[in-house]
This record gives structure tokens, sequence and C-alpha cells, in this order.
């Protein structure tokens, strides 16, 4: 696709095969001296002479007198307040607040300490840590590759040039299959009753898009990788080959494989370029892999848990417009009895007005609303 795609080098890299770079990676590794091999446990150094790597051969009392004259401790001045020790939370080092605030101070800073130490663990901050050492750690250092991947939002036609954001980052296993980060993508569009539903609302409520149209593919460099794991899936290749040779475009190079027979280090992938997970038909999401690397001991080594959501967009819930307390579960349109012909509603409010002993009242379109703040809670 690249005569249709002009590369940008500001931002790509060359194609790169996995496999084989951190094969040769691994390989280098073991002909470099001073380097560490790190376990899960503890740090071992193969070569205990690091003063070596100053550029010049010393003693070790030449490197212990050179290391206390550059001791952090060296800087202080006469006078100066005692250092507030740090903590390590979530995998970031914050200062140690031990002051306790009071409950009923109405002071502003005490308030604003109290909001910073509980924003700490909101399910919706941006970053997300899972770097806490547990007794179900299966993985080890360096044993494994971990690709981090970019997930945007849906992707819409419009003719403004501000682009769709980032809707989550994602660590995948070099073990894993494409099929499991398909899974891992999470979208209303999966969640939600395609179509009209007012007609049967209660029965549409246990339904999922996912379930009636399960076809999906991810594009990378050339291939197509479809997700063949539903008998009956829809190859949507073949529907875009035969679409594009009606545009005089030939497509006769692309190749078409399984996604959960795809492994991670089997793709052949340029970083920075932006691919394409299409599902539900026609909902498309931009797919950036940002980078690759071995995993290291402060990662999650828990396999379970990947692919593994490393940073959520913010985002706040979308609550009925009629009593403005619930999250709403409904998306009304062309109704006469409203004011907005596009009204968000919840379940209460939806049923007690726009239905009468279970009949429609008026004349109006009711579609299934999943709200994507509220399935990620």
């Amino acid at each position: 696709m690249d005569f249709l795609y002009e590369k940008n080098a500001s931002f790509e890299t060359e194609k790169i095969y996995l496999s084989r770079y951190f094969q040769e990676f691994r390989l280098s590794l073991e002909t470099v001296p001073n380097t560490v091999t790190i376990t899960k446990k503890k740090r071992k150094k193969k070569n205990p002479n690091e003063h070596s790597l100053i550029g010049r051969k010393i003693t070790p009392e030449e490197h212990k007198e050179l290391a206390e004259r550059c001791s952090i401790s060296k800087l202080k001045v006469p006078g100066e307040p005692e250092q507030i020790p740090d903590v390590y939370l979530n995998g970031m080092w914050y200062l140690n607040e031990t002051c306790a605030v009071p409950s009923g101070c109405n002071l502003r800073t005490p308030k604003f300490l109290n909001e910073r130490k509980l924003s700490r663990n909101l399910p919706y901050s941006n970053r997300i840590f899972h770097t806490k050492p547990t007794p179900e750690d299966d993985l080890r250092s360096y044993d494994d590759i971990v690709a981090v991947v970019h997930v945007y939002e849906p992707f819409k036609h419009t003719d403004t040039r501000h682009g769709r954001g980032i809707f989550a980052e994602i660590q995948l296993l070099g073990k894993q299959t494409l099929a499991d980060l398909r899974d891992r993508i999470i979208c209303p569009k999966d969640l939600e009753c395609p179509g009209d539903v007012s007609e049967s609302a209660v029965a549409a409520q246990g339904k999922k898009g996912k379930d009636i149209l399960p076809s999906s593919f991810i594009f990378i460099e050339d291939v197509f990788y479809n997700d063949k794991r539903t008998p009956g899936n829809i190859d949507y290749s073949s529907e875009i080959r035969t679409w594009a040779e009606s545009q005089g475009v030939s497509l006769a190079s692309l190749e078409t494989k399984s996604m959960e027979k795809t492994k991670v280090t089997d793709l052949c992938l340029r970083f920075g370029r932006p691919y394409v997970f299409v599902h539900m038909g026609n909902c498309e999401h931009l797919v950036v892999f940002r980078t690759a690397r071995l995993l290291h001991e402060t990662d999650c080594l828990q396999s379970a848990k990947y692919p593994l959501y490393t940073s959520l967009f913010r985002r706040q819930c979308k609550t009925c417009m009629m009593c403005q307390k619930i999250t709403a579960k409904w998306l009304v349109r062309e109704c006469d009895r409203l004011v907005y012909d596009t009204t968000y509603l919840c379940i209460t409010c939806f049923e007690s007005f726009l239905y009468l002993s279970g009949n429609k009242v008026g004349d109006f379109k009711a579609y299934v609303y999943v709200d994507r703040a509220s399935i990620l809670a």
C-alpha cells in the first residue's frame, strides 16, 4: 500500500520483523560487557568492576573515594531542612505527605491535598500502573517482548481537520495474537444492538452487536488479518478487493491471514504508522504500534492480565437529559414529545415517558446507547 500512502519519515520507522530483530538483539547482549541479568527477585551483575566504565583504569579505593566526593550529601548547606522521604505508589514516586489533615478544616490547601491523594486511585485516571509484585507473577524479565499499541476512537468521515483522539494505550505480549488485541479493544458498537428497536426495546437490551456481527479485521502492512474464530464470519477483504477493482485499483498484492493464528512476534510492521481495525461493518479505529521492547522487572509480570491497559482517555459519563442524574442508556430521535431531536435518556425516564403498559406512545426511533465511560468502570 506504499503507492497509496506516502511515508512520513518524521514519526515512522522502516519495516521491522519483530522476531528477527529481538533475536538479534538478545544475541548482541551476550557480547556486551557489564550487562546485567534481571530476574523478578533481584538483580545480578555479571561484571562487578563497574569502575572500569568511566574510561580509565582506577583502583577500588579510588572508586570508593570518587563515590564519596560525588555523593548527593555534598550538595547540602548548613541549616538546610531535612529531605522529605519519597514513597512508591502505583508505579510513580511521590513525596511522603505524612501530615494529617483535620476533618473539619475549611482551608483550600488541605482540601486540595486530600483530592490529590484520592485522584491517584481513580478508575478514569490517564495512567494505570500494574507494577506491584504479586504471588501470581509467572513471567520473567527478558523472556518475552512487550508491544505498546495506541487505539484511537472510531473514525468519522467529516470535513474537519481535527483527527480522532487516542482512546487507550495497550501493552501486548509477543506470544499473544492479534485476536487477543481485538478482544481487548473496547468499543460501544460491540455492545449496542444495531438499528431502531423502539418496537421491541425490552428484548433489544440483551442483544449485543458483536454477537450479531462478529466479523472484523486488522490491516497491517499489506495484510488483512481476519477474525475467523466464529463460523460464518465475513471476509471483509474480499469485499474491499471487489470495491477497489470497480474503482480501477488492483489489490492483488495484498495477503489475507487469520488474526487468531498470528502472534505479535510474527508481524512485520512500521512503528508510528497508522493501521486500521474495522468491525461492525463500518466502524473504523486507527491502531498505531508505538514501540516494542523486552519485558522488564518493572512491568506487570502476570500473563493473565495481558493485553494490559496502561492508559485510558478520561471521559465523563453522558447523563440522562431528563432527570440529569443517571447515566443514559437510550438514544431517542424524531420524537414529537421531546424538545431535542437527539435525546439521551436513562432506562427509568425512557420507559416511563415513552411507553404505557409496555406499548409505544407516539412516533419515535430508539437506539441502545452504551456509554464508553460506564463500561470501563
